[in-house]
């Protein structure tokens, strides 16, 4: 799972991943998932993890950098969960694209009613566009 957060003129301003804060064992090294050892369901319970969601990271990312993130755009594998969701209506970030659904119901409510305009991809290839023409680093063409 990945998140990229990019501003109006579709410069990177932060990036995640889903994983465990800095300095924190990762779970392959604590001996497995802990959500997966007491059967707790994707989507719930997301206190118990030692991991943050990607969309959390790139988040925190910008916040540590002081990266001002008002008006952008998060790109990311899932839709977010509504925690996640929270985070970006109060981020400011204003556009959502995802390709997989998430199983929390409650994150288009947040998103919507916090003025952010989500999307769906469906993975067709026309309404792929390039790295280079939709999410630039450089500021260039």
């Amino acid at each position: 799972m990945a998140a990229v957060i990019a501003n109006e003129d579709r410069q990177i301003l932060s990036t995640g991943y889903n994983g465990p804060p800095r300095g924190l064992k990762h779970c392959v090294e604590r001996g497995g998932c802990i959500r997966e050892r007491e059967s707790i369901a994707s989507g719930t319970r997301q206190e118990y993890c030692f991991g943050l969601h990607a969309e959390q990271n790139a988040n925190v990312q910008a916040a540590r950098e002081r990266i001002w993130l008002l008006g952008g755009t998060l790109y990311c594998t899932y839709k977010p969960c509504s925690l996640c969701g929270r985070m970006t209506v109060n981020g400011g970030i204003r556009g959502v694209h995802f390709m997989a659904d998430y199983p929390d119901e409650l994150t288009l409510t947040i998103l919507t009613e916090g003025g952010v305009n989500c999307v769906k991809w469906d993975g067709a290839v026309s309404e792929a566009p390039s790295f280079a023409e939709e999410v630039r680093t450089d500021g260039d063409v």
